[in-house]
């Protein structure tokens, strides 16, 4: 992720949850910086960590990573629905349209990327409904659809 983009969504939600805000406790001693919530919080999106992992660098209690997990996911789902989270209206997709013709690609609105991301904590009954032929353990499809526009 790209630094201005990291510190973009620490601002935001620092300005929309107070949970992000640095605080002082009764005993004058900091609390935790919304730049270690966000960090803690990304690392676990991105790679799947448990909520206890992060501990041992970060020094946040499983606890207090689960809520900012909840927080972040939400905050993040409030404060960009409509500029991100959202189904492309005509005048989006005629854009995406164009921008597709442009590279050669008439017709297509977007690029879609697909992964299997091992899934090391499967629970025992959902495993056979995980498994893939080539893999001995059980999988998750990661898909992710983006346009160029997006990339900016």
């Amino acid at each position: 992720m790209q630094t201005h983009v990291f510190l973009r969504i620490v601002e935001v939600l620092n300005n929309h949850d107070e949970h992000f805000q640095m605080r002082v406790d009764a005993l004058c001693r900091k609390d935790l910086s919304p730049l270690q919530k966000c960090t803690t919080t990304i690392h676990i999106l991105a790679y799947g960590s448990l909520a206890d992992s992060v501990d041992e660098y970060v020094r946040i209690g499983e606890t207090t990573v689960v809520e900012c997990l909840e927080r972040f996911v939400s905050g993040i789902c409030t404060i960009f629905r409509n500029e991100y989270l959202r189904r492309p209206n005509n005048e989006d997709t005629e854009c995406l349209l164009q921008m597709g013709a442009a590279h050669g690609f008439s017709g297509m609105l977007g690029s879609i990327d697909c992964m299997h991301l091992e899934w090391k904590n499967c629970l025992v009954a959902w495993k056979g409904q995980f498994y893939r032929g080539d893999h001995c353990n059980p999988t998750i499809i990661l898909e992710a659809e983006t346009s160029q526009d997006l990339w900016i």
